[in-house]
């Protein structure tokens, strides 16, 4: 390690640090490439519950009755 300090002409503090970094991105690659499956999962339901939901939607009716009342008011 010593002749790898002499030569470069880095301190010990640096290959530590270089060290942690390399971790800490590994690290944090890994967690984005774990969190892809759960957001494509999330994106699934999100669309199945809408596309349930758009259904019911269109089965209810318009509300005349407040736009009569409004009309009749004035």
């Amino acid at each position: 390690m010593k002749d790898k300090l002499v030569k470069s002409g880095h301190f010990r503090n640096y290959y530590v640090f270089r060290r942690i970094a390399k971790v800490f991105f590994a690290s944090v690659a890994l967690m984005v490439v774990a969190s892809v499956p759960v957001l494509v999962a999330y994106g699934v339901s999100v669309t199945q519950t809408m596309a349930e939901k758009a259904p019911e939607e269109d089965q209810t009716p318009q509300s005349s009755v407040a736009i009569s009342s409004y009309q009749e008011a004035y």
